[in-house]
C-alpha cells in the first residue's frame, strides 16, 4: 500500500495526522493480517492529544471497481462516523446500503459522485438529502445518499479527476492508500455532516407543549397535559 507505520501524512501547528499499522494473527502460520487506521492528534503546548480514527484500505480506481476484493472506504467512512454519534448495527447497516447505492446502481448520476464540472448541482444534491433526512420518514436512507456524494468530493472534486484518471496509471483518485489526507478530510467532513443532521433533527422534537408554556402570559392558565 506504500503506507508505512507512523507515518506523518499532514502536520500544522495545531494538528497531525498519522498512519498506525496494527498486526493481528490469522490462522495461517506466520501469515499476520495487518489493518491500517488514520489517527488525528490535536497539538497543544507541544502535547498530542488523541482526537479521531477512521480505518483506511486499498481500493484501487481499476483494479476492483465492484469491491469485489476490497471493501469501499465509503464503508469504513460512513460506519465510523455513525459510530461516533451512537447509531447502533442496524441503523449504519441502512445508511450504508444507501451509500453504496450511489456506486453500484446511480453511476450516471454525475452530480452524486461530485464530480468536478458538477461543483453547483452537487452542493445542491447535499443540501437536499440533508433536508429529507431530517424530514422524511427515510432518514437513514437520504443521510446515507447525502454522506456519499460528500465523500466523493475528496476523492473527484478536490482531485479533479477525470474518468481517465481512474484508469490503469492514472492518479487512482479512490484510493484511499494513495490519497490518504483527501480520505482523511472526506472522514472528517463525514462526521459533521452527521453532527449537523442530529442537531437538526433535535431542534424538530423540541415539545411544542413546553415551548407554548414558556412563551405565553403567566397569566393564561395552561391546561394539563393529561387532559383527555
Amino acid at each position: 500500500m506504500g503506507l508505512q507505520n507512523n507515518e506523518v501524512i499532514f502536520k500544522s501547528t495545531q494538528y497531525q495526522v498519522t498512519v498506525r499499522i496494527f498486526k493481528f494473527r490469522t490462522p495461517i502460520p506466520f501469515v499476520k493480517r495487518k489493518i491500517r487506521y488514520l489517527v488525528g492528534y490535536t497539538i497543544k503546548d507541544g502535547v498530542k492529544y488523541f482526537d479521531d480514527a477512521v480505518r483506511i484500505v486499498f481500493k484501487s480506481s481499476w483494479l476492483d471497481p465492484f469491491q469485489i476484493i476490497f471493501t469501499s472506504g465509503h464503508v469504513f467512512l460512513t460506519r465510523q462516523a455513525l459510530k461516533k454519534f451512537g447509531f447502533n448495527k442496524a441503523d449504519r447497516a441502512v445508511c450504508i446500503a444507501s451509500n453504496m447505492k450511489a456506486d453500484s446502481r446511480e453511476h450516471f448520476y454525475k452530480h452524486q459522485h461530485y464530480l468536478p464540472h458538477t461543483r453547483d448541482k452537487s452542493e445542491d444534491f447535499l443540501k437536499m438529502c440533508l433536508y429529507m433526512a431530517v424530514h422524511s420518514d427515510h432518514p437513514l436512507f437520504w443521510l446515507g445518499k447525502g454522506m456519499h456524494t460528500l465523500q466523493d468530493r475528496f476523492s473527484h472534486f478536490e482531485q479533479n479527476a477525470t474518468l481517465k484518471d481512474h484508469m490503469p496509471f492514472g492518479k487512482d483518485p479512490d484510493n484511499p492508500a494513495k490519497h490518504p489526507y483527501k480520505y482523511w478530510q472526506a472522514y472528517k467532513h463525514s462526521v459533521e455532516y452527521v453532527r449537523e443532521f442530529l442537531e437538526k433533527k433535535q431542534c424538530l422534537s423540541i415539545n411544542i407543549f413546553d415551548f407554548v408554556k414558556d412563551t405565553i402570559p403567566q397569566s393564561v392558565e395552561i391546561p394539563s397535559k393529561n387532559i383527555a
